[in-house]
């Protein structure tokens, strides 16, 4: 039972090192990416889903072959014990016996595997499901946010060069144009429409 103990541990140790990414042989633990971390917890769930399916049927297997061990034992052990004083009487009964007790055992200590390590790999497994489908869809909803806020930036991006472009512009054709008032070939009127127009410029650039 011990052994089954040491079993349990060691399966449910070696399930957080493929979670977490860590190496058991370097001694070095990695920081994955979202995605890398997703990708293995998706293997680790089937891993472990396989891993459980195996140690059921193989558990199922031996408790089969312990019941019929032990129905066999008991029906020959029942046979050979009928006449007294046979050769080697005592000693394939006592063998038999021992199959017996084997048998027991057997189917025991096979219990005990499906409820110290199936069960609970398939109850940890199914926690582990859960929470990677939450973490799949946060990060999805994360990237999409993510995606929008970069176009969103390159769309600002470009409408702020476009308007620091007409500012610009703007800002030469005031600069012309109060130029040509004191060499008097402009009105006032034209000189205050440019700078109107440069301040509206200014404005759009500011708000973007």
């Amino acid at each position: 039972y011990n052994l089954v103990d040491k079993l349990a541990i060691s399966v449910r140790t070696a399930f957080l090192a493929i979670l977490t990414g860590f190496d058991g042989i370097s001694g070095m633990a990695c920081d994955p990416t979202p995605e890398v971390a997703l990708d293995r917890s998706k293997i680790a769930s089937h891993y472990l889903k396989h891993l459980a399916d195996y140690m059921e049927w193989r558990a199922k297997l031996e408790m089969d072959y312990a019941t019929k061990l032990a129905k066999h034992a008991e029906k020959y052990r029942g046979i050979l014990s009928a006449d007294p004083y046979l050769p080697l009487q005592s000693t394939f009964v006592t063998s038999l016996e021992r199959t017996h007790e084997y048998a027991d055992h057997l189917i025991k200590s096979q219990r005990l595997i499906h409820t110290k390590c199936v069960e609970v790999m398939l109850l940890a497994r199914q926690e582990h499901e859960d929470k990677r489908k939450r973490s799949k869809i946060e990060w999805k909803a994360a990237r999409e946010g993510y995606h929008e806020a970069v176009l969103d930036l390159k769309n600002t991006e470009a409408k702020y060069r476009h308007y620091q472009d007409e500012f610009r512009r703007a800002q030469c054709r005031t600069r012309e144009e109060e130029e040509n008032l004191v060499a008097k070939k402009t009105p006032m009127a034209k000189v205050e429409k440019r700078q109107k127009q440069e301040e509206e410029a200014a404005d759009k650039m500011k708000r973007e």
